[in-house]
């Protein structure tokens, strides 16, 4: 990245590398509740535009999930966990807070 510098008039006067910051996360994952077999989603948002995100279930790197939001379909009891997003830039990386995803349960479940 390159920061640009002009005079007055509008002339280009220097070009310099820029200060390149690691990513901040405006916009942490919620946490979820989800009936069986429904749709969960989680996001997040950054303020910065070149980052790389890789999310996490409990821990481990979910292969293919390397969007800014990550769509489970037909949850089930193995999805029930935490969620987290590590987003990366050339200056460093942050990792979200967790966020939980729990089942639904029915009234006539829980009696």
């Amino acid at each position: 990245m390159l920061k640009y510098s002009y005079d007055g008039s509008g002339n280009l006067v220097s070009l310099a590398p820029a200060d390149v910051l690691a990513p901040q996360i405006i916009g942490q994952p919620v946490a979820q509740v989800a009936a069986l077999r429904q749709i969960a989603t989680f996001s997040v948002l950054v303020a910065d535009a070149n980052v790389t995100f890789q999310w996490k279930f409990n821990g481990a790197n979910i292969d293919g999930a390397t969007g800014d939001s990550l769509l489970l379909t037909a949850v089930s009891a193995a999805n029930v966990g935490q969620y987290t997003v590590v987003v990366t830039n050339s200056a460093g990386s942050v990792t979200s807070v967790p966020a939980t995803l729990t089942l639904e349960t029915s009234p006539a479940a829980k009696q």
